[in-house]
């Protein structure tokens, strides 16, 4: 199966494309393995690279591909549209339900992949329960504090995952 797959410029997107098209890196830890999957979570998808390797490499398997950055979700998204077997999922995986805020890792940077998912430090009374965002949401980056990129990212466990989409 032939997939483009799209680099933003000024990113670690080209390094990222290089390390697992070119260099295969995940090739000889995975590739063998991979057809007998029947169900991968690419937790963390990036841009999706990972997931087009897998859709590849298992045809039969699904694949939930999770991304909380909105930026490197409006690509994942363009990297597997072409792949019936790949969900991208714009939501962060946690330790329980959440709703959880993507934060810079570096005041000075807001690189792509300097970034960190946090909870808010107390949830307010009566907080719904994290719902996914439409598959064209992008979050909120337009309203968050200086170093937040987005709030209010649905934040799930690996069982929740796998029970919604295995």
């Amino acid at each position: 199966c032939v997939v483009d797959v799209w680099a933003r410029p000024r990113t670690s997107d080209r390094i990222v494309m290089q390390q697992l098209f070119v260099d295969d890196e995940y090739l000889p830890i995975f590739a063998p393995a991979l057809p007998a999957y029947r169900f991968i979570l690419d937790a963390g998808a990036n841009v999706g690279y990972a997931s087009v390797l897998y859709a590849h490499f298992a045809p039969d398997a699904r694949i939930v591909s999770i991304e909380p950055h909105p930026d490197n979700f409006k690509m994942l998204q363009r990297n597997v549209q072409a792949l019936p077997n790949v969900r991208p999922v714009h939501a962060a995986l946690w330790r329980r339900p959440a709703n959880v805020s993507v934060v810079s890792g570096n005041r000075r940077s807001q690189q792509e992949w300097q970034f960190r998912v946090e909870e808010p430090s107390s949830p307010a009374p009566g907080s719904p329960s994290p719902q996914p965002l439409p598959a064209s949401g992008r979050g909120r980056k337009d309203m968050a504090p200086e170093g937040q990129l987005a709030l209010n990212i649905p934040a799930f466990t690996v069982d929740q995952l796998m029970l919604e989409h295995s």
